[in-house]
């Protein structure tokens, strides 16, 4: 697992299962004008975005725009153990 920061926005990078996934993380952008501690505190939300997509079910990962959005406002209001938990009380679509 691997969080990058490419220009002024995170992507993850991971493998699992024999498939590799990646993407940006939503609203994880960082300010031109961020001083370190701003810095880190994306940084920590781009981890918490990480494992909040490594949960989702493999037909899920790379899909959805939706879902990953979802993800976001979720990460935003809540702690990842709960949204660990919602997501697994989701049905399949």
């Amino acid at each position: 697992m691997a969080i990058l920061l490419r220009g002024r926005k995170y992507h993850y990078r991971f493998r699992q299962d024999g498939k590799n996934y990646s993407g940006a993380c939503l609203g994880c952008e960082v300010p031109p004008d961020a001083s370190p501690k701003i810095i880190a505190s994306i940084e920590k939300k781009a981890l918490e975005y990480e494992a909040a997509v490594l949960s989702l079910p493999d037909s899920e990962k790379n899909s959805d725009f939706q879902i990953r959005a979802k993800l976001h406002s979720l990460i935003d209001t809540m702690s990842i153990e709960k949204v660990k938990e919602i997501l697994n009380q989701l049905q399949p679509v």
